[in-house]
């Protein structure tokens, strides 16, 4: 049959065989590229996810296809950036087609909503297999998406992010779905094709060109400018133009089906011929007309009798599948009513009150006062509720209901219906499942009654206040928490549907963990956020703008006023009815709070209001609880909370730390954005100080959180120089001066450097810009008066382990940048110095650590360094790996301190050091080699145990009689005299030195003066060597052999010093005993009390004093004067101690 002779050929072929298409009622199936509805421009969209991703710009979205994966959530923000996006008009024409079904690259999941008007109900289509039950329907038309749509959910249903995901995509689903078109079409049917691109788009030319082949004479219309193939598929395009089987328009599909529309009243309002059934009570039925449901379900769903009747079982693997994609893929109304009957949900316990107050309100509409209303916040299982109420209602009273979704009604829409039912006696229920203040329902409920129908109106709210719903029965709370009952149904529906057993049920708030736990169903719970939070920001942009800054007026500011100058500043100026990119500052306000919520803190609103209006205030300005009343008010999004006793700050924050996430990954889209608006809340805290301001805890807080020690690990650590930066500014402009800000400032650029690979200049800049910050802190914390810089002995310590790992990351550096050999010693001597300092002052593992790796990365790199240097570093590491005792390690860091020794193992020269060195060595002044010779001799100390056995004590003599034979020439090298008081312990007592408790102290006299001479040599080298050990041990020998006031002093400060600090400081390290190595016993006299439960006592044998500590067995039983008898002396950092716990050696 030629076209022309059932074409009607006066219009354009396009428009013709559309035309007849459409009069003909054959199936109308619509293949849109992904460029489909902006034939006149590029989709915004687009734009904005290139400039997130840092590409150029382009035409296609070929170009959104990267080597590596998006960023998390990406997927996330680029929904959002679709529904933020008005849709063009040309989407909407073409979304006004009857069609049968659509087959789609685009990944924009405004489609579905697009085509679900005009009572239709659109199947979203994501996977290609299996093909869902109904492949062509116009009024449940499937979509099927050929590349997946934006979004979270499972990996399979998003869209791919690299070429290769590109190619696996094509070969597991959309070829299986692009073989279905023909089928779906019928030989029949149109295929009709928009706004496919070949050079830009997803879907490959060959593929679609192969299917188009197999289609009959006429069935492709091919809509738009002329497509640009490569040469062999333009060959095939040209063939089958040729041929007949593709029809050409130059029109877009849009403007052919606009003039259609226009000239035909029937293409307007086309006809279903699709009756169906609704039951009333007393055995009456509804049967509506096409045209009826065509204009009632343009606004809501009619609940016919299809919805109620037989629902066909599923096989156990098919219900386990219809039970994940209930949970999972966003679907339409029909969908959730079949997922309620098949049982994929709970019934809370509310939902029973809700129920009945329905049947209340039914049997007695003309008594309500207003509508039913459904409030709480998002994840409480608001929409299934009113999903069951609605079924409930329909299968036991046979009323007529009526679901909207997406929006509210339009009275004019469904009123020929009300009038039906009404005529049939019966009442009718509407349920409106769009979040909406309640005066909007009322407001809808006066409108149906002064038409004179019988209506119950039932509505959904966010959370409203309890001062609102108090005494009102009318308004029924979806509670956030699940009572014990919910949760064992929660408990039961999980191991039914085998949801993984990590899943959480005895707590609260399990309900929103179920959502997110199981497979891809945050998305769901994400769409309700995401909603909530759009309204949020909507209501906080119409409040702000209303809300205005008092100030005082001056006399220039009337005279100001007078001449016509307002004087008044809103809270919120840039209201906008779209805000695509997410820039204006009510939504800042949801995104400052929500990307510190997922942080788990709340912030200061003096804090959000400050930063949102940055540039039209001055800096001192304060807001009151009246302003941020303004603002604030009804938004149930947030909770709030007073930071300190007095109620003088006011924080908010998140309801659910849960939500904060789904939100930001919504909304902000990555952890680059949301690092970006906390940067902003940092830069504006500039009222941060004193350790105890809630504006300094948050800035610390928060800071800490976006660290790698917070609670995503490194997740932000593409932002933390930014982090740093803008603490080095808040510091250097705002005058904010804390502790432990500067110790960030230092660390998070280090681990900038870590985790990223920089230029050399870059990463020399960052150093030194770390370096500088904590210098800076220690400098402000070692002055005094009124320029002292307060910081806790914690924050103290970990600002000189931070030097020290700064300089050594220096250290490094150079080395691995293959700098001169004089930089890198140079470099190596500062780092070195830098953790010697760390270990004097930090009796913790983490500056051994940095003293063992900085020196083996500089010997693995450092190729330019002569065999002095490298031995110089190798005493360095032994004398470092001799402080270490392994034993005492916890087992992290004995894991680390072993992998660290491994390294070592495999750059440490294994060989004698030679005459020829040894001598060079001398001649440059360095004691490195007498050290390193002193350690060939000595001891390996093993990795357990107390004791030293014969071969170790014979070994150690012998270093020990080397080193004090060159004593004179050794006494101010601490490697050596470290060395030299473990070997002469060693010696003395066959033990290893600061190893176990209640060691036995040297007995004899020569050798406590020789260790008391060394260890005060060691100590008087400078802060470096002052480890709380080594100045324990001093006092000790001090009050053995020398004044024992100065010891006690000497104790005192070192009890002081380590106060809250050192856990083990009230040990008993050491005991004394007699030289056959027993236990000594002592006898004394209690002088007087010195504190509570605490006397000295007088040992006339060693004329000393010691410290009586009661037990409970001697409380109240002791007195001055009395003799104590029997009794050991030990020592730990308090002091000399009465010990009756010792035993014999």
């Amino acid at each position: 049959m030629i076209l022309t002779e059932v074409l009607d050929v006066s219009a354009a072929p396009g428009e013709a065989l559309l035309r007849d298409s459409l009069a003909r009622g054959v199936p109308l199936v619509a293949l849109l590229g992904q460029h489909a509805g902006w034939s006149a421009g590029l989709d915004p969209v687009l734009s904005l996810a290139l400039k997130k991703l840092t590409k150029e710009p382009s035409k296609g979205w070929k170009a959104l296809l990267s080597r590596e994966q998006h960023p998390e959530h990406f997927d996330s923000w680029l929904e959002e950036r679709f529904a933020r996006r008005a849709p063009s008009s040309d989407q909407i024409a073409i979304a006004d087609m009857l069609v049968s079904a659509v087959f789609t690259s685009s990944i924009d999941p405004g489609w579905s909503n697009l085509i679900a008007a005009g009572g239709r109900e659109p199947e979203t289509i994501l996977i290609g297999d299996p093909l869902p039950p109904i492949v062509r329907s116009k009024r449940r038309p499937p979509i099927f998406y050929l590349f997946g749509r934006a979004g979270a959910g499972p990996l399979e249903t998003r869209p791919p992010s690299t070429r290769q995901l590109l190619v696996q995509r094509r070969l597991r689903h959309s070829a299986n779905m692009l073989r279905n078109v023909l089928e779906v079409t019928t030989p029949v049917g149109l295929i009709v094709i928009e706004g496919y691109d070949p050079a830009h788009d997803w879907l490959k030319a060959e593929e679609l060109l192969a299917v188009l082949s197999a289609a009959p004479v006429g069935g492709v219309l091919w809509c738009g400018g002329d497509p640009e193939f490569a040469e062999d598929d333009q060959e095939t395009f040209d063939q089958l133009v040729r041929n007949g089987i593709i029809i050409r328009d130059d029109r877009s599909l849009a403007q052919i089906a606009t003039e259609l529309r226009a000239s035909s009243e029937e293409m307007a309002t086309p006809n279903w011929d699709d009756p169906d059934l609704v039951t009333l009570p007393n055995g009456k039925q509804l049967v509506t007309s096409p045209r009826l449901r065509l204009t009632t379900q343009a606004s809501a769903l009619i609940l016919d009798d299809s919805i109620t009747g037989f629902l066909p079982p599923l096989q156990s693997a098919l219900a386990q599948n219809a039970f994940e994609n209930f949970h999972s893929i966003p679907s339409g109304l029909r969908a959730r009513l079949e997922g309620v009957r098949r049982g994929f949900t709970i019934e809370r316990d509310f939902e029973r009150h809700l129920q009945a107050r329905l049947k209340k309100a039914l049997e007695r509409h003309h008594r309500e006062a207003g509508a039913i209303i459904l409030h709480g916040q998002s994840g409480t299982g608001k929409s299934i509720a009113l999903a069951r109420a609605a079924l409930q209602v329909r299968t036991d009273s046979l009323t007529a209901v009526l679901f909207a979704t997406d929006r509210q009604p339009n009275p004019a829409d469904v009123l020929a219906f009300l009038t039906q039912v009404d005529h049939l006696g019966a009442t009718t229920l509407i349920v409106v499942d769009v979040p909406l203040p309640p005066t909007r329902f009322d407001e809808l409920l006066k409108e149906f009654r002064s038409k004179g129908r019988r209506v119950v109106i039932l509505g959904v709210s966010y959370r409203i206040e309890e001062q609102i719903t108090r005494g009102n029965d009318r308004y029924i709370e979806a509670p956030r928490r699940l009572t014990q009952g919910e949760q064992e149904k929660l408990a039961a529906l999980a191991v039914e549907y085998n949801v993984p057993s990590k899943l959480s049920i005895d707590e609260p708030y399990a309900l929103a963990r179920f959502y997110w736990q199981l497979p891809g169903s945050r998305r769901l719970l994400a769409h309700g956020l995401g909603k909530e939070a759009r309204s949020s920001q909507t209501s906080i942009a119409k409040q702000g703008g209303n809300t205005q800054i008092a100030r005082a007026v001056t006399a220039l500011g009337m005279a100001l006023m007078q001449a016509g100058y307002k004087g008044e500043t809103s809270i919120i100026e840039d209201v906008s009815s779209q805000d695509v990119e997410g820039a204006s500052s009510a939504a800042k306000v949801i995104d400052y709070i929500m990307a510190a919520a997922r942080l788990y803190k709340s912030v200061p609103v003096n804090l959000v209001l400050r930063a949102i209006l940055k540039d039209r205030v001055s800096e001192g300005t304060a807001f009151g609880i009246d302003l941020v009343h303004g603002v604030f008010r009804d938004q149930d999004l947030f909770r709030w909370h007073y930071g300190d006793e007095s109620g003088e700050e006011l924080l908010v924050g998140a309801r659910l730390q849960l939500e904060a996430e789904l939100i930001c990954n919504l909304r902000l889209g990555g952890p680059v954005e949301e690092a970006s608006r906390l940067i902003e809340l940092i830069s504006q805290s500039y009222r941060a100080g004193s350790e105890d301001n809630e504006e300094t805890k948050f800035v610390t807080d928060i800071v800490y959180a976006l660290g790698p020690d917070g609670p995503f690990g490194e997740r932000y650590k593409d932002s933390y120089v930014d982090i740093a930066r803008a603490l080095t500014t808040l510091r250097e402009k705002n005058g904010v001066m804390s502790a432990r800000l500067m110790l960030q400032e230092a660390t998070l650029r280090r681990h900038y450097i870590r985790t990223h690979e920089l230029e050399v200049a870059d990463k020399e800049r960052i150093l030194d810009e770390a370096s500088r910050s904590v210098d800076y802190a220690l400098r402000l914390i070692g002055q005094s008066g009124a320029q002292r810089l307060y910081a806790s002995r914690r924050t103290q310590e970990n600002l000189w382990v931070e030097r020290a790992a700064t300089y050594g990351y220096l250290a490094t550096d150079a080395a691995q940048r293959n700098a001169s050999a004089e930089e890198v010693w140079s470099s190596y001597r500062a780092a070195r110095e830098a953790a010697e300092m760390a270990v004097g002052r930090v009796d913790t593992y983490f500056p051994l650590d940095i003293a063992l790796w900085m020196p083996l990365r500089v010997l693995k790199n450092g190729k330019q360094l002569g065999e002095l240097e490298r031995r110089e570093i190798e005493a360095d590491v032994q004398a470092t790996l001799d402080i270490v005792d392994s034993a005492a390690l916890d087992p992290d860091q004995q894991e680390r301190f072993q992998r660290q020794r491994f390294n070592l193992g495999g750059v440490l020269e294994d060989k004698p050091l030679s005459d020829e060195a040894f001598g060079e060595l001398e001649r440059l002044g360095s004691t490195a080699g007498y050290y390193l010779r002193a350690r060939e001799m000595a001891p390996a100390k093993p990795e357990a145990g107390d004791r030293a056995d014969k071969s170790h004590i014979a070994a150690a003599e012998k270093a020990r009689n080397y080193l004090w034979l060159y004593f004179e020439k050794v006494h101010s090298d601490a490697r050596c005299l470290c060395l030299y008081l473990n070997c002469e312990w060693t010696v003395a007592t066959g033990r290893w030195l600061f190893r176990g408790t209640r060691q036995p102290l040297p007995t004899s006299d020569e050798t406590l003066h020789r260790l008391h001479i060394v260890v005060t040599d060691l100590l008087a080298l400078g802060e470096a060597h002052t480890q709380p050990r080594y100045r324990y041990l001093e006092c000790v020998l001090r009050w053995l052999t020398g004044s024992e006031g100065e010891a006690i002093a000497a104790w005192r400060r070192l009890a002081s010093d380590t106060d809250y600090v050192e856990g083990d400081r009230v040990l008993n390290r050491h005991t004394v005993y007699s030289e056959q190595g027993e236990l000594r016993l002592f006898s004394g006299i209690v002088k007087r009390q010195i504190g509570s439960g605490r006397w000295s006592v007088y040992v006339p044998s060693l004329r000393r004093h010691v410290d009586l500590v009661e037990s409970r067995r001697q409380a109240g039983t002791i007195a001055i004067g009395q003799v104590m008898n029997g009794f050991s002396i030990s020592f730990n950092y308090i002091g000399p101690i009465i010990d009756y716990g010792a035993e014999g050696a």
